[in-house]
Order: structure tokens, then C-alpha cells, then sequence
């Protein structure tokens, strides 16, 4: 996971819509650090039986306005995989990532979570009617786009 996107389409695929590629989105955030993001650490700790354990520690530790937002960031992508389906692919990149940093150098974004649609728009934040906006101006192009 670490310098890589995860990809989060809620097992849509890259889906198409009326002939047209689904609109990308991809999220940079920070993301919270656990066993499963180091392949060695997991197997040992899973093995010795307490991974659980020790996850519910390390992501305990965080502060409360983080995992606030964590859980609001998760809202909205629930909200907007309901509302758009198949014509959106969500992707997910850690902020702290190099390709997290690169994005947010590219984009010139210090604020996350940043919401880039179609590599071109860039919002920072977590108000679902902006994002929305952006997204339907994507949805409601006649033309095909170009990727």
C-alpha cells in the first residue's frame, strides 16, 4: 500500500457510463497506520494471535479530530458510491505516500482530504454538495472525455 492507490470502486469495476469511462476520483488523505500495511508485521502479529489487539491500540492512540474526520471521509464516500454507482471510480492515495506527495505538489493541495475529479479539479474538504458539483459537471459533458 505505501506509494500506491488503493482502488475503491465498491466491486464496480472501471465502470462505464452511456459509453463513457466513469468519472475518476481520487482521494489523498492521511490514512491511519496499521499491522496491515507492513506484509511482515501482519504475519507476525497475526500468528501470535493478537493482531486485533494491537491494530485497536495503534489506531486508538489517534486523536479524537482525526478519526472524527476518518469517519466523516467514510461518510461521504458511502454517500457518494449510493448516489453515482457505477459512473464514478473512487480511488484512495495516502497523503504521506510519494505518490500522495506528488499529487498534492502537482495539485498544490496541503489540506486533506483532497478530492482530485478527473486529474484536473481539485477540492479540499469534506462538503458533500461541493463535491457533488464538481462530479455532476463531469456527468453531464455530451462529449467523450480525454484520459
Amino acid at each position: 500500500m505505501q506509494g500506491r492507490g488503493i482502488d475503491f470502486n465498491m466491486g464496480h469495476g472501471r465502470a462505464r457510463r452511456k459509453g463513457k469511462e466513469a468519472v475518476s476520483v481520487e482521494v489523498v488523505t492521511v490514512m491511519p497506520v496499521a499491522l496491515s500495511n507492513c506484509p511482515s508485521c501482519k504475519l507476525i502479529f497475526c500468528e501470535s494471535g493478537v493482531e486485533k489487539e494491537v491494530n485497536r491500540e495503534i489506531l486508538g492512540e489517534y486523536p479524537a479530530e482525526m478519526k472524527e474526520s476518518l469517519s466523516r471521509l467514510s461518510d461521504i464516500i458511502r454517500q457518494l458510491s449510493d448516489i453515482y454507482g457505477e459512473q464514478i471510480n473512487i480511488s484512495f492515495i495516502n497523503a504521506q505516500s510519494f505518490a500522495g506527495i506528488y499529487r498534492s505538489l502537482v495539485h498544490r493541495t496541503r489540506t486533506y482530504p483532497a478530492f482530485i475529479i478527473e486529474k484536473t479539479d481539485v477540492y479540499a474538504g469534506l462538503e458533500l454538495p461541493e463535491i457533488r458539483r464538481i462530479i455532476d459537471t463531469y456527468l453531464m459533458q455530451d462529449e467523450p472525455r480525454v484520459t
